[in-house]
């Protein structure tokens, strides 16, 4: 996956607001909720020239979110899998 702003937009238009629901039904927050979907689309565009879908970006989203939510609420948080990590299994 490469950095291509366009793109980015367009998975944000797409994707913004079932993000912003999970967050929000996991946070009951819309200020906590909205800080979580903005990270996802940070963290996305910071590494996406090195990031490795296993399932698909959907998936990835989700998961990422998740793992934001969570970290927000305090619990610990989970590591997101990058082409380096990958070279380091084998």
């Amino acid at each position: 996956m490469q950095r291509d702003a366009t793109a980015l937009i367009e998975l944000e238009r797409r994707h913004r607001p079932s993000l912003y629901a999970q967050a929000y039904g996991m946070l009951m927050d819309s200020t906590l909720a909205e800080g979580v979907v903005r990270e996802v689309f940070a963290q996305l565009w910071s590494v996406a020239d090195r990031l490795v879908v296993r399932r698909s970006l959907w998936s990835w989203l989700r998961l990422l979110a998740k793992d934001l939510a969570r970290g927000r609420a305090g619990a610990p948080r989970c590591e997101i899998p990058t082409k380096s990590d990958t070279a380091e299994d084998k």
